[in-house]
């Protein structure tokens, strides 16, 4: 199941009271088919390329009743792995594994509702350890679910548009969308998506720093699976300028002589910067000449600063 490049690894089948098929084990593909999924993003298993997934067809398997990754919900964290998998009287599938998902979702009153986490105190890392999981699965109950759009997500610094499809089979509502950084804007207006239908939440780019950036954008809404989560990554351009040598000496000069000296510059940022004027802080400086109008990222520049000691003081000798 998936693209034909891609291996599914069934390794546990069971049967509830109707006769449906439900089989559970390990994909490589991110094109698993979703139908009414818990979690519908593929997170693979750290060193290896597989993701938990479940699915169920009817008694004769002419008909695909649902599909679902069991992972983490972005793709920060990585998969799951499965371990075992059962049908209680209810025809609810019991599926069990371990994950290293920090954000594994999991429900209210939850034995452990988060992976706890260590530091190495040699490297100050965080370490996620293997945790066990047990999972009860409803697929009786009617239930909204958020497929996303999400790899259109922007690697270069410009605005884009999060999909969100309601793939499941009850109305759904988004409540709210946040940004973990507010270089990334979002914007939504979706209210409730009927099932099949789709509702765009634009997010804006404004970089307030240069460098990269990343931010985590979350929607919340009364799926079964309450939050579905963005990664947009991207890199924020600005000039800057430096000083080659900084601070710049003009060495002990004789009170009443005049001396002139070169300072560079260059623009280490990652866009030209056009340099309006340049002012000095001290009477006893000027500048004599400058040619760097633009300056295009990497260029470097030379400004011709002279210093003339005009009083018999004593007067420090850097700037």
């Amino acid at each position: 199941m998936g693209t034909p490049y891609s291996i599914s690894d069934p390794m546990r089948l069971a049967l509830d009271s109707s006769g449906n098929v439900a089989v559970a084990g390990m994909t490589l593909s991110s094109a698993f088919p979703m139908l009414n999924p818990f979690t519908p993003v593929f997170e693979a298993v750290a060193f290896r390329a597989t993701d938990m997934a479940v699915a169920e067809f009817s008694p004769n398997l002419g008909r695909f009743l649902f599909g679902s990754f069991v992972s983490s919900t972005d793709a920060y964290y990585p998969g799951s792995t499965f371990g075992s998998m059962t049908v209680d009287k209810k025809d609810h599938l019991i599926v069990a594994g371990t994950t290293e998902a920090f954000d594994f979702p999991t429900t209210a009153g939850a034995y452990q509702p988060l992976l706890s986490a260590t530091v190495d105190p040699a490297t100050f890392l965080t370490d996620f350890t293997y945790a066990s999981f047990i999972a009860s699965l409803d697929l009786a109950t009617p239930s909204g679910s958020a497929c996303l759009d999400a790899y259109n997500a922007s690697n270069e610094l410009q605005a884009d548009t999060v999909l969100v499809t309601n793939c499941g089979n009850a109305p759904m509502h988004v409540s709210s969308v946040s940004s973990s950084d507010p270089s990334f804007v979002p914007s939504e207006s979706c209210g409730a998506i009927a099932v099949g239908s789709s509702c765009q939440i634009p997010v804006s780019v404004n970089p307030l720093h240069s460098g990269e950036i990343t931010g985590v954008v979350t929607i919340n809404t009364d799926a079964s699976v309450a939050q579905q989560k963005v990664v947009f990554t991207g890199n924020g351009s600005a000039p800057n300028l430096v000083p080659v040598a900084s601070p710049f000496s003009f060495g002990h000069q004789v009170v009443g002589t005049s001396v002139t000296a070169t300072m560079t510059i260059q623009n280490s940022g990652t866009i030209a910067v056009a340099i309006a004027s340049i002012t000095v802080n001290g009477s006893s400086f000027s500048v004599s000449s400058y040619q760097c109008n633009g300056m295009a990222f990497g260029a470097i520049a030379h400004f011709r600063w002279s210093l003339r000691r005009r009083r018999p003081v004593l007067l420090p000798d850097r700037w």
